[in-house]
């Protein structure tokens, strides 16, 4: 039977994907692109906007704001992400703006481990890892700034994989998390989206 080298190495292959992730990322803002540094997407605009909102409210008013003023409360996960990013001092554009560099590569990260733990194939978890940061999510919602249903496609990953890992697991304590992480998502996900 013959082995492919690539698949020898999935680590190499899942490093090669994250990479990808964070060019990507940088790629609508690389200045022989976007020269005068437009902000990119549908959605960045917006995002830009509530977290600057968020910084001039204290700490309960702003996590009050993203779940209750900005965009009615569908999106606060990620708005309370660049809220804690920006208030250590990076603008609200750069936090905004830069944060595909961050969730790309848990984009495909995250597809590995949900694959690895589902299969326990390390070659094809590689693989998906570097079909997912080339997925139409990645790659037209780069574009578009849908920042939200990526955020939403790691949690889910990250909870099936740990779904998998729980049901394979002789030991339950895996459960707890797993737990916490359902609930979160039962009632933070229609949010997320």
């Amino acid at each position: 039977m013959e082995t492919s080298v690539v698949l020898d190495h999935p680590r190499v292959l899942l490093i090669i994907a994250m990479a990808v992730g964070v060019l990507l990322g940088v790629l609508p803002y690389w200045p022989g692109l976007n020269p005068n540094g437009n902000v990119v997407g549908v959605d960045t605009p917006a995002y830009i906007n509530w977290t600057t909102q968020m910084l001039a409210r204290p700490f309960p008013g702003a996590i009050s704001y993203a779940f209750t003023q900005a965009d009615s409360g569908f999106r606060p996960l990620p708005l309370i992400l660049f809220y804690l990013i920006a208030s250590l001092g990076i603008s609200p554009q750069q936090t905004v703006e830069f944060s595909p560099i961050i969730l790309g590569p848990l984009i495909s990260l995250s597809s590995y481990y949900f694959v690895k733990s589902g299969s326990g194939n390390r070659g094809a978890a590689a693989i998906s890892a570097l079909v997912a940061c080339f997925s139409f999510n990645v790659t037209v919602g780069i574009w578009a700034g849908y920042l939200a249903n990526w955020l939403a496609m790691i949690i889910a990953y990250s909870f099936l994989a740990g779904f998998f890992l729980f049901e394979r697991s002789q030991r339950k304590i895996i459960l707890v998390p797993l737990f916490l992480l359902s609930v979160f998502l039962s009632r933070c996900g229609s949010m997320l989206l």
